[in-house]
């Protein structure tokens, strides 16, 4: 705690704000760590920080420490004099140009953040710490002092030295899931060799969807493209800073991908919006933690030159200021923050392995019946408590949102739904359809004919109306862009066979059904409660993990999901599903 003061005082000598009524502490819920606690009553729209924009680090300020160090650097090795300045100025042009053309604003910062970090002292392993010796070996400059402006432009803050130790040396999220040693050796050698068969094998040890285990292959490719050109920009300015035997995780590189991983993910959590820069990273209000019932916000304020955070409602004596960080499912969230909130939402939901009394207790958020006891720390706030049990436990069919909150773009006849069915019809190819009664469930039924419709390639779609973002299912309403395809898919299937069984309820169910026998949580045809399969098989069959793991947390997120699709698909009857149809998605 001592080094979160010492930032606060460093800060404040360079004009922040912080209201005296407010404190960093230890925090237990959602993994630990620590965050903002009023010490006395606070009202509504007090502004509690104020960060001036000359103690945030923006992309123009990564770019400049970026030219900076790099041209130190190849100074160094050149054995420039002063006499050699048009060189100088020459380097830098061609650096900040590179720098330019090949990064972007949150690749700037991050490389920055990597290159500041390692000037500390961070990375007490790799090519900093290094001797000049042969020709893969370089020497770079190490500093243990703070405030010291000849290591480039970010050390003018006497708090960046602190700030930058003070980070976790892990951020325990999906992204750092591949590198972590409690995989057994099989999969940690596949997953280093950044083959995603591989990887996605090792995923499911914890994550028993495959558009999970996808995301988190595709975010981790992304980043190995933006290492390798960080990679590239360093060997052609530094060449003696280049891949041995083109592996890019060689020790003779200045970084590994393990480290950049770490720079990024600083980024993601720690990082805000800031236009025109896209991010701006911010010391000290790093520790705001996340809620969808936030009592808090922040926004750059132009006039005032700064990065304010204000109360949106009372905060009492001894509660946690909240921030919010978007409107993310606790699959989102496991994957960039490496938390959860359903566990504090609905504890029992979480916590219980009995079938039969999830199943309850997710028919009592439908229809509102639950108890006080029932719910989390938020059940006080109805509405509240509601949006944010329907946004945590939700499962997203369409493609997430990238990192600077854009989307992959879709190619025609191959939107989610359609990709979704493609695989069921392969899935159940040779199959008959029967339970155990030996009727067909409505479920399954739908299911058979939606994948007959999309796959015949008779009817002709709306690509764009197959491809809303947000399409996701929550435990009280589906997502408005959900409720539009679902009516959608409907009108398009009656218009082109009247008798058929796809009413909006019944694609709803085809579509969970899908899901679920797709990724193996269900047999084929098997409807019965006790059908539905332990995701990741016998838990004495599991890779062990320690308590509060990432890996649990993911492996909560899919069992949560997938007992909510099972829920829609078979347990909830047509009166319920058009309740649930009818609720707003608060």
């Amino acid at each position: 705690m001592e080094s979160v003061s010492l930032i606060q005082l460093m800060l404040q000598e360079e004009g922040a704000f912080f209201h005296p009524s407010i404190g960093v502490l230890p925090i237990h819920q959602m993994g630990g760590g620590h965050g903002v606690i009023a010490t006395e009553n606070l009202p509504s729209n007090t502004v509690i920080v104020k960060i001036p924009e000359s103690s945030m680090i923006t992309a123009q300020k990564a770019r400049n420490h970026l030219n900076f160090w790099i041209s130190q650097q190849k100074q160094e090795r050149l054995g420039w004099t002063p006499f050699d300045g048009r060189s100088r100025r020459e380097t830098s042009v061609d650096i900040l140009g590179d720098l330019d053309q090949m990064l972007s604003p949150g690749s700037m910062i991050i490389f920055s953040l990597l290159v500041a970090a390692g000037q500390c002292g961070r990375f007490s392993n790799n090519a900093f710490h290094k001797k000049a010796g042969s020709a893969s070996e370089v020497t770079f400059t190490v500093s243990t002092g703070g405030g010291n402006a000849d290591l480039g432009p970010f050390f003018i803050h006497r708090w960046m030295r602190t700030w930058l130790l003070s980070l976790p040396t892990k951020y325990d999220n999906l992204l750092e899931l591949l590198e972590h040693t409690h995989l057994d050796s099989t999969c940690v050698g596949v997953a280093r060799s950044h083959d995603c068969e591989g990887g996605g094998a090792c995923l499911r040890n914890f994550l028993c969807f495959e558009r999970h285990r996808r995301k988190v292959l595709e975010e981790r490719m992304q980043l190995e493209k933006e290492f390798n050109i960080v990679m590239s920009i360093l060997s052609l300015h530094l060449p003696l800073v280049q891949p041995s035997g083109g592996c890019t995780m060689s020790c003779a590189t200045p970084f590994t991908m393990q480290q950049f991983i770490w720079a990024y993910n600083t980024l993601m959590s720690r990082g805000f919006s800031y236009d025109p820069e896209v991010w701006a990273v911010i010391p000290w209000v790093d520790y705001f933690n996340h809620s969808l019932t936030n009592n808090a916000t922040m926004r750059f304020d132009r006039c005032m030159g700064a990065y304010i955070f204000v109360t949106t409602a009372p905060v009492s004596k001894g509660d946690q200021v909240f921030l919010q960080y978007g409107s993310y499912t606790d699959a989102e969230l496991v994957l960039w923050y490496g938390f959860i909130t359903t566990p504090s939402l609905l504890p029992k939901f979480s916590s219980n392995d009995d079938i039969r009394s999830r199943m309850s207790l997710l028919r009592k958020v439908l229809l509102e019946h639950l108890r006080h006891e029932e719910v989390g720390n938020l059940g006080s706030e109805r509405d509240a408590w509601l949006s944010s049990l329907n946004t945590a436990l939700g499962h997203c069919f369409s493609p997430w949102a990238k990192a600077d909150g854009s989307y992959p773009p879709s190619k025609k006849g191959a939107s989610w739904l359609e990709s979704l069915f493609t695989s069921y019809k392969d899935a159940v190819a040779g199959h008959k359809a029967f339970d155990v009664s030996g009727n067909v469930h409505t479920a399954v039924k739908a299911a058979d004919e939606l994948c007959r419709v999309l796959t015949r390639g008779t009817v002709v779609w709306d690509h764009r109306r197959l491809t809303e973002p947000g399409c996701t299912v929550g435990v009280w309403a589906p997502s408005n862009s959900m409720l539009s395809l679902l009516k959608y898919v409907s009108r398009v299937c009656r218009k082109f066979s009247p008798d058929t069984c796809l009413v909006p309820t019944a694609v709803l169910r085809a579509i969970c059904w899908a899901e679920l026998v797709c990724n193996g949580i269900v047999g084929e045809f098997d409807c019965p409660v006790d059908a539905l399969l332990c995701p990741f098989g016998p838990k004495n069959e599991m890779v062990p993990l320690s308590e509060g793991h990432v890996g649990n947390m993911a492996r909560q997120v899919s069992v949560d999901a997938a007992y909510l699709l099972y829920f829609l698909a078979v347990e909830a009857t047509e009166d319920e599903l058009r309740v649930y149809f009818l609720h707003d998605c608060v």
